[in-house]
């Protein structure tokens, strides 16, 4: 289903409102086996704006253009995408082939938006708190000028960043405190990390027993400002490489169930 076509249908603040396409082209998805809507939905290439936030069951895959799409989001708050649904572990879906650009910049310093929340909120305002959004896949998705690129919540395991780019954000992933069933795998494979002001993968302390940054070929440079570490929590590190001017690059001393870094070939 192309969102393309019926993103001048939709307005918002004066600018066409490709949020609100997205979930349209969504709704018209026919049905699978687990899910009331499945299948791909595709956005040309060009540039995009958009205000409202898609909603993305677990079995669409959102895929653009390549660089040549460009969405921007409008809004100082709120985000760009909740990723899951209620219906269980159906997976498989994501988002590929885009560019994704925040309001965060010199003349907006202080928004708040965000890109993507994965899976359940343990508070049950953003999402409801048993959402699921296990095996989601981004591929090739530059993600820039937002507070925080990639927000993990409940029930979320075995997801993949593949050539993924995030960069100038405030943190580049980051967990959120008290979540519940989520770990295992949470991958970055060949993706750059790099300028993102306070950390590049965040896991603060809470009730989790295994939360594990993977990385295999990725990049982090330059995250952090000399106060803040780079990496929080769990870290397993495959021929990855870490630049940046001041230390710390990573800290585990927040979590509590203890905490573990592997690091090869790095």
């Amino acid at each position: 289903m192309d969102a393309t076509g019926l993103y001048p249908n939709y307005t918002a603040g004066g600018f066409n409102d490709l949020g609100q396409a997205i979930n349209a082209a969504i709704a018209m998805l026919p049905p699978s086996a687990l899910s009331p809507h499945a299948g791909e939905v595709t956005i040309g290439p060009g540039i995009f704006y958009s205000s409202t936030t898609v909603i993305r069951p677990q079995q669409v895959t959102i895929r653009g253009s390549g660089n040549g799409t460009l969405i921007v989001f409008l809004p100082l708050t709120g985000l760009f995408a909740i990723d899951g649904d209620g219906i269980g572990s159906a997976g498989s879906g994501g988002w590929s082939d885009l560019r994704l650009q925040g309001p965060k910049n010199t003349t907006n310093p202080t928004a708040t938006a965000d890109a993507f929340f994965l899976g359940g909120d343990p508070k049950g305002i953003i999402a409801p708190a048993a959402n699921m959004a296990p095996f989601s896949n981004y591929n090739n998705v530059e993600i820039g000028y937002f507070h925080t690129g990639v927000r993990i919540g409940n029930n979320v395991w075995d997801i993949g960043l593949t050539q993924c780019r995030i960069h100038d954000n405030v943190n580049g992933a980051a967990v959120e405190p008290y979540v519940t069933n989520v770990g295992e795998v949470l991958g970055f494979f060949n993706s750059q990390v790099y300028n993102n002001s306070s950390h590049a993968l965040y896991a603060p302390g809470g009730r989790f027993p295994a939360i594990g940054w993977t990385a295999v070929g990725s990049a982090f440079d330059y995250n952090g400002d000399g106060i803040h570490p780079t990496i929080v929590g769990q870290m397993r590190s495959i021929t990855c490489h870490f630049e940046q001017k001041h230390w710390p690059i990573w800290d585990g001393q927040h979590i509590d169930f203890g905490s573990s870094v592997v690091i090869v070939g790095t």
